[in-house]
């Protein structure tokens, strides 16, 4: 399974749905999409695996049971974690590749108000200054 010319080593579901994805290149967050409902957003946050050893993620007490992963059968466990691993990647809306149900987004930036992931169609709430600064309409800078 590949992302452009990646190959996808690892995904990390939380709630039956992608949270992480790792790839020979890089590393991907996703998060539900502001605009289509049953879609996901993904950006880049990190650099890849080249040598297909993961360390698997570790969740807090209450949140066990919630995530799975799934691991190329190439790839090696660096640490064990307290999530569950299958042995096939989840199919969503038809497809086990969770890249064919997102988009490609490029920061990861939301408004304090209504949490809608600031791309060209920004919520009603922020503008930019007159230097290119996001900020609220009442003048606070966004973080």
């Amino acid at each position: 399974m590949k992302y452009k010319n990646e190959e996808i080593i690892y995904i990390e579901y939380q709630d039956g749905k992608p949270h992480e994805v790792i790839t020979d290149n890089g590393s991907y967050d996703f998060e539900p999409d502001c605009k289509e409902v049953e879609l996901f957003m993904h950006y880049n946050s990190g650099s890849g695996c080249y040598d297909m050893k993961i360390p698997i993620s570790t969740y807090i007490e209450e949140a066990k049971g919630k995530g799975c992963f799934w691991l190329h059968k190439d790839a090696t466990i660096t640490e064990i974690g307290n999530i569950k691993r299958i042995t096939e990647p989840l199919e969503i809306n038809g497809s086990k590749n969770p890249f064919d149900n997102s988009r490609e987004v490029f920061d990861n930036i939301f408004c304090k108000y209504c949490d809608k992931y600031l791309d060209e169609d920004w919520c009603e709430h922020l503008t930019e200054d007159d230097d290119g600064n996001i900020i609220y309409q009442d003048g606070e800078m966004h973080d």
